[in-house]
């Protein structure tokens, strides 16, 4: 059993951003083990009926030395997709940020966030 232990918090609990506008947060760590790297992405994904898809907009890499500390880190929302919710298919985004331990037990841990012109989950209506 391990104690590695991060934690992610958007600056000021803020989780619902427009496009263009700035996302920013911190990542902390406690580690038993050595860490190799922190990275942080940013991340769309799909669910729902078909297939579902994957796609990283941006991330950014924080070598790790100490085994506990923290970092800063910003992002620019992305113009699009915007976050929807339909009978079929929803798109949601997420912070995600991993640990990457030098004995493989990699801590990982994400934030949901809205990205939308009106910072709300745009609703798909019934076609």
């Amino acid at each position: 059993m391990n104690n590695n232990n991060a934690i992610l918090e958007l600056s000021g609990g803020k989780t619902s951003f427009t496009p263009g506008g700035t996302i920013e947060g911190n990542v902390s760590w406690q580690l038993e083990g050595k860490a190799k790297y922190i990275m942080i992405s940013l991340i769309w994904h799909t669910s729902g009926k078909g297939s579902e898809d994957i796609a990283i907009t941006d991330e950014v890499q924080f070598q790790c030395t100490e085994q506990y500390g923290n970092r800063r880190f910003t992002f620019t929302a992305p113009q699009g997709p915007y976050s929807f919710s339909g009978r079929l298919i929803t798109l949601q985004w997420v912070i995600e940020a991993t640990v990457v331990m030098e004995s493989d037990d990699d801590v990982c841990i994400s934030e949901a966030i809205l990205i939308s012109p009106t910072r709300e989950e745009i609703i798909l209506g019934s076609a």
